[in-house]
């Protein structure tokens, strides 16, 4: 039997291939490798929040994607999922959409109006400082042998501007009252869909499980540069899995990453923060 040939996409046009294959394949067959977009978006006063996210399932052939919006105590969500293969060159599903506009620099997403609930909006975010490229996440899982996760993510700091609509109200949203994070991720991940029957995958909530992904913005009073640290740690029956940290500062990527090496105390069942690591390393310039 003759075999099905390779589909061409418009990314093939692009001088960025990094193996003999189209952009139609990924290099990695796992049913778990994902692209995920997410935006956490929100007004200064703490008043309204966006969140927006799209994740592809290139081995799933499937997209899927959702954007809420968050208001005091309430919450209102859209979510959408369809075949890849429909649309394959599109950045959304369903009134959701994804736009880069300037590399590293400005992306744009759409919520557009819809008949499942009352909001809609169309945001531009800009970068406020470079993106940071986390250090890998690579795990295998508890028996050692099956790789669990392997997976890069960048994230960055943004304004926000454009508009919302709630219940046919629309709110303008300006870069000087708006910030946000965009969070970008590719690889093989964790809990990512159903489980294959026939290979053993452990239920992380039956552990003793915390993580924390955090990033944080400050701009010191006395009007120096503004600056953002972040955290991000994965905990695990006390021990840690995984960290990645960093201080970032204005005018370049920050490459570099901590590793901690000292196993959190525990006390009456919940970690406190280690109080020294061996080899924490910042950029500083």
């Amino acid at each position: 039997m003759r075999q099905i040939m390779q589909v061409v996409v418009p990314a093939d046009e692009y001088l960025v291939h990094q193996t003999p294959e189209t952009f139609a394949t990924v290099s990695n067959a796992d049913i778990s490798w994902t692209e995920k977009v997410w935006l956490s978006l929100f007004a200064r006063d703490g008043s309204v929040q966006i969140d927006f996210g799209i994740g592809k399932y290139h081995n799933r052939n499937v997209i899927d994607g959702f954007a809420g919006v968050s208001r005091g105590v309430e919450q209102i969500t859209v979510r959408a999922s369809t075949e890849l293969d429909t649309d394959f060159s599109r950045v959304g599903v369903g009134p959701i959409d994804y736009e880069v506009v300037e590399p590293m620099n400005k992306v744009r997403a759409v919520l557009r109006a819809n008949d499942v609930q009352p909001i809609s909006f169309d945001v531009t975010l800009t970068a406020v400082l470079p993106p940071f490229l986390e250090r890998k996440d690579a795990q295998r899982g508890s028996d050692g042998f099956r790789v669990a996760s392997d997976l890069r993510r960048f994230h960055q700091l943004c304004t926000v501007s454009g508009w919302l609509e709630i219940d046919g109200e629309r709110t303008e949203i300006t870069d000087e009252t708006w910030l946000g994070y965009r969070d970008r991720s590719w690889g093989v991940r964790m809990d990512v869909g159903e489980p294959a029957p026939d290979v053993k995958a452990p239920n992380r909530m039956n552990e003793d499980f915390l993580l924390t992904w955090s990033p944080m913005y400050f701009q010191p009073a006395d009007g120096s540069d503004p600056y953002e640290i972040h955290h991000y740690l994965q905990w695990v029956d006390g021990e840690v899995h995984y960290f990645s940290g960093v201080r970032q500062l204005p005018g370049r990527q920050a490459g570099t990453a901590a590793r901690m090496r000292r196993r959190p105390e525990v006390r009456s069942g919940h970690p406190t923060p280690p109080r020294r690591h061996d080899d924490l390393r910042r950029r500083v310039g």
